[in-house]
């Protein structure tokens, strides 16, 4: 098993300090604004306005920072002779070659996408595009980075196709290498 945590590496806690004095001086500010439309006719559609504006604000700032994604391949079998508590070899709960997509928010994971070995068709590297002319039902984008650097993962989920844009690590892409299955046609 591998796991990578997919996150954004540019905020630090010198950062975080700022975001937070930001976000204290634009909740003054906004408080400033409602008075003076509170006095003006339609105020009140200003202040639903500004209200919108902050929840969104507040939304992206969410998603920007405290999102992140982690992936996990089940590539091998656990050594012979690992034992789990009750004493039984240790096996691994899900197929060999299967990832589980993960949505992290403040360090808690839920899971977002479990996709099987054997449902797998193709990894495209960045910038590559399937080959076959069939539409997708779906396409999950599972990086807080941009789709167009992101690998996809095609897979074949009851008779139809499914994408997932995701950043693995060199690592990660290895261990899928690794897997009992063939999962690297980019």
């Amino acid at each position: 098993m591998y796991q990578h945590t997919n996150d954004n590496q540019k905020f630090n806690s010198i950062a975080d300090i700022f975001l937070v004095v930001a976000l204290i001086l634009l909740i003054a500010f906004i408080g400033k604004l409602s008075q003076l439309f509170s006095t003006m006719r339609f105020g009140g559609v200003m202040n639903v306005l500004m209200i919108m504006f902050v929840v969104g604000a507040c939304y992206f700032i969410y998603r920007r920072r405290l999102c992140s994604y982690r992936y996990t391949i089940f590539y091998e079998q656990p050594p012979e002779g690992e034992l789990d508590e009750f004493g039984k070899q240790l096996t691994q709960p899900y197929p060999l070659g299967s990832i589980l997509f993960e949505r992290m928010t403040g360090g808690r994971g839920k899971l977002y996408e479990g996709v099987a070995a054997y449902d797998f068709v193709a990894l495209m590297a960045p910038g590559k595009k399937y080959s076959e002319k069939i539409g997708f039902l779906n396409y999950s984008k599972i990086t807080v980075y941009s789709v167009k650097t992101a690998h996809t993962l095609i897979f074949r989920r009851k008779g139809k196709l499914y994408g997932i844009y995701f950043h693995p690590n060199e690592e990660f892409v290895a261990c899928m290498a690794k897997s009992p299955l063939d999962l690297t046609n980019a």
